[in-house]
């Protein structure tokens, strides 16, 4: 198009008439200015015939609109050429747009603060994308491949606007390694979102806390931040005693969770109990323990479940072999009033023995309901198997699991038709085995836990309880102590959750997902029985893992153990809402200081009751054989406890020791004589009507009265003490050497006063007479003689004893310091003074008829 002509060439730029009545000339078209009208409109009209042409219109003189339809046309056609260009494979480049990070790299920043959008971390992908801007002025900052990236041949840097980072925003992969964003993180300390993934690492991060919904996989063994699952972690115990075993023994009885513990004094307490917990909350809280029957000592449940509409329990009676088994059965209560601790139909059983053993199991472990029946773990010190009944616990077949000492404590669960369960490796060092049965049991399968799924490559002696729902086997075990973890401390215990589809059982260690979710705690070094030791079981939308630990100590190092049961609750993530919804409670739900007693002779405890160290003086009057009542208290380390004899010819509080002797205080009515009696003896007796009180030694000549830091004061007697001197006990008799009692001779007899008793009389402390014990030694020392050969003197030393508090803190016994005391046998010593004084008396006498003799 030609340029734009110039104006007329007058003063304003425009046409002006002439006026010939006035001599005023008009505007003058020059040739020059005509010239350029005509070019114009011809530039005009070949325009015009340009843009029909392209839009491929033919002139026609006779229509005035083609220049209009052309334009239309040529618009039309710019915008679908557009549209097409925007579908090319670099139309990024029209909107300021790249397609991956990867071609961010490859594109120059044109100035400073320019702003571009990834489409994607990766190409054809939708994570990792977003806004960026350029920065023109870094010249250092390295590409870290999340939020800093460099344009080749250091061009320029594209740095990430963002708000909070995830893990796609680094182009996250499954399984890939992600060292390079822990050591960005712990770098920056920027918080980063893991949107729920594994990330395959080399060490945990410094700053764990800045990672959020995150599980690190090292090795095989997978560590959860605290939100990668929806747990929750309680004490649902707080019973103040030993509270332990909760090993694979809790089931769903209809609306109750349900299970089994053994309480006792401590972990060394041999003397234990069999009590349930129970929650009707959907495990949002538990009930204290509940004795199972307070007749029954020493005897514990290690074995429970239900099947068929009846609820079994296994008990192991006795505290060491060989063990006896007894089978509780009884129908599933049904309907608001029904009672859920009536009383079971109790049958001693004998199980049917494996060929390599000849004694019954050590424990009967583990609950299966089947189709037609149960199917129960048992294990013995030459292996482990299975004992299946189809009709209601009345036979029992074995099934072999694994011969050798190693395997022990088998669990077992089923699910349509398919058996799995674990096996206990009681070999040092040793690791767990998985088992597995398709076909009714006929066939064992078994894998050993590989190298690199535990810490420290070992999980000895820990059980490992499983529920199997929905197609998913859901497992936990703990480390018996931190030592076997690999830790300095053995106190911190880790525990194992293990997930795995049943489908993949065949490759179940290579599939498994194995986290290490926590911590069981344990005060007793070398582990306990009650550290970790657990059940699984499932309610509604939570896997609930009951287990013990012990969480602090009594006065005493190897005495006192506290340990309760503590829950770990795993939610499933897509349940909304905060609250956790809970299940209608059941009437007679059992708790407070009550008993509750079944028919016959069973007795059910709750609260503090009947408890071990409990403060509340309460128990159930139970009839005797007797004529008289007996009120049962278990208060002591003793698994008959307290009882208080309340009729009959005498009055006794007394409770059995380990060695089921009796200890206690009787009153006798018939002769009003009250006897303190241990080990069944009676060790003090007063007797009113013979004027009599004494403590009765029943080894002869071996108990003393007293001891060294432990002193009598004075004695108050009316006659002096009775020593034997019977001539038949002794022997090497014969005179006192008289270098003997020389030495004796040299002892100074001094005066003096005791330093306590000016401490607390001051002037009035008294004088007293006699001899002190170092001058006996040093002085026969000097002689080359030892005064304690001859009984003059006592050296006795103890060990400290710390102080001793009861629950409230108060002091029932004082520190006592260690240190050593010297002492003398006064009898002794004067026996050794008169034979001095005689010989003394003999020599004087001869001397004097010597010289009445020389006079004569």
């Amino acid at each position: 198009m030609r340029e734009v002509m110039k104006t007329i060439n007058t003063a304003t730029g425009r046409f002006v008439d002439g006026n010939p009545s006035t001599g005023e000339y008009g505007t003058i078209v020059t040739a020059e200015f005509l010239n350029n009208i005509q070019d114009g409109v011809i530039n005009l009209q070949k325009e015009a015939k340009t843009l029909l042409k392209e839009a491929g219109i033919e002139p026609d003189g006779e229509q005035l609109n083609q220049i209009t339809l052309a334009i239309k046309s040529l618009i039309d056609k710019g915008y679908q050429q557009q549209i097409e260009n925007l579908g090319a494979a670099d139309a990024y480049k029209l909107i300021g747009q790249a397609e991956s990070v990867g071609q961010l790299r490859t594109i120059r920043p044109e100035s400073h603060g320019q702003r571009i959008i990834v489409k994607s971390y990766y190409e054809g992908g939708v994570t990792g994308g977003g806004e960026f801007i350029a920065d023109l002025q870094d010249l250092i900052t390295p590409d870290d491949g999340g939020v800093c990236f460099v344009v080749e041949n250091n061009g320029g840097r594209w740095k990430r606007v963002f708000k909070k980072l995830t893990i796609n925003d680094f182009g996250f992969l499954k399984n890939s390694n992600q060292d390079d964003v822990v050591q960005f993180i712990d770098k920056t300390r920027l918080p980063i979102d893991c949107l729920g993934q594994e990330l395959v690492v080399s060490n945990l991060p410094q700053y764990i806390d800045l990672f959020t919904n995150a599980c690190f996989k090292i090795g095989k063994l997978l560590y959860p931040t605290p939100d990668f699952f929806k747990t929750d972690v309680a004490k649902v115990t707080n019973a103040g005693i030993y509270v332990s075993h909760p090993q694979d023994s809790a089931y769903l009885l209809n609306n109750q969770i349900r299970c089994w513990v053994s309480t006792a004094d401590s972990h060394l307490d041999a003397e234990v109990q069999a009590a349930l917990i129970f929650s009707e909350d959907a495990g949002t809280s538990y009930s204290s323990p509940n004795l199972l029957d307070i007749t029954r000592q020493n005897n514990t449940i290690w074995s429970a479940g239900v099947s068929q509409g009846f609820e079994y329990l296994f008990e192991r009676k006795g505290g060491v072999q060989p063990f006896s088994y007894a089978l509780h059965k009884r129908k599933i209560p049904e309907g608001e009033t029904a009672n859920y601790s009536e009383k079971f139909t109790i049958t001693d059983i004998e199980f049917p023995l494996p060929s390599w053993t000849s004694s019954q199991p050590v424990m009967i472990h583990s609950f299966a309901p089947t189709p037609n029946g149960f199917v129960v773990g048992a294990s013995w010190s030459e292996g482990c198997g299975l004992y299946k009944s189809e009709d209601g616990g009345a036979s029992f077949t074995f099934i072999e699991l694994a011969k050798g000492s190693e395997f022990e404590e088998p669990t077992v669960k089923c699910e349509n038709g398919i058996f799995a369960g674990f096996i206990r490796n009681g070999n040092n060092g040793g690791r767990p085995y998985f088992w597995f049965s398709d076909d009714n049991l006929n066939t064992i399968n078994r894998s050993q836990v590989p190298e690199g799924v535990f810490l420290n490559n070992k999980l000895q002696d820990s059980c490992v309880p499983l529920i199997i729902t929905d197609g998913v086997i859901h497992a936990f075990t703990t480390a018996r102590n931190g030592s076997e973890a690999g830790f300095t401390d053995d106190r911190l215990a880790p525990i194992y959750y293990i997930k795995c589809d049943i489908n993949k059982r065949n490759t179940f260690w290579d599939s498994a997902q194995v986290f290490m979710v926590g911590y069981a705690y344990h005060a007793e070094k070398r582990g306990a029985s009650a550290c970790g030791q657990g059940s699984v079981v499932k309610y509604e939308n939570k896997i609930i893992y009951l287990y013990g630990s012990e969480e602090r100590t009594g006065s005493h190092l190897t005495l006192n153990r506290i340990a309760n049961i503590h829950a770990l609750t795993l939610f499933d993530k897509s349940s909304s809402g905060m609250v956790d919804f809970k299940a209608k409670t059941e009437i007679l739900r059992a708790g407070g200081d009550v008993l509750k007693t079944l028919a016959g002779e069973n007795v059910f405890a709750t609260g503090n009751a009947i408890f071990r160290s409990s403060r509340t003086v309460s128990g159930k009057t139970k009839k005797a054989t007797k004529t008289r009542d007996n009120i049962v208290i278990d208060g002591g380390r003793s698994s008959a406890g307290v009882t208080i004899t309340t009729d009959g010819p005498y009055a006794q509080f007394s409770s059995v020791d380990d060695e089921n002797t009796i200890c206690g205080i009787r009153v006798d009515n018939t002769n009003s004589a009250i006897q303190i009696v241990s080990k069944s003896k009676t060790m003090m007796r007063y007797d009113h009507a013979a004027n009599s009180w004494r403590p009765e030694a029943h080894n002869d000549n071996k108990t003393s009265l007293g001891g060294v830091n432990t002193r009598f004061s004075q004695i108050y007697a009316g006659t002096g003490a009775i020593s034997t001197s019977d001539g038949r006990l002794k022997k090497d008799v014969g005179q006192i050497p008289d270098d003997v009692i020389e030495a004796w001779r040299e002892v100074n007899f001094i005066q003096y006063k005791w330093k306590d008793s000016v401490e607390e009389k001051g002037l009035n402390a008294r004088f007293h007479t006699g001899v002190i014990a170092q001058n006996i030694k040093e002085t026969f020392e000097s002689k080359g003689l030892n005064a304690q050969d001859y009984g003059l003197l006592c050296f006795e030393s103890w060990e400290g004893q710390p102080e001793i508090r009861d629950e409230d803190g108060t002091i029932i016994q004082e520190a006592i310091p260690s240190g050593d005391r010297w002492a003398i046998r006064a009898d002794e010593c004067l026996f050794m003074e008169v034979e001095s004084a005689r010989r003394k008396s003999r020599e004087l006498e001869k001397r004097l008829l010597e010289l009445e003799g020389k006079l004569d």
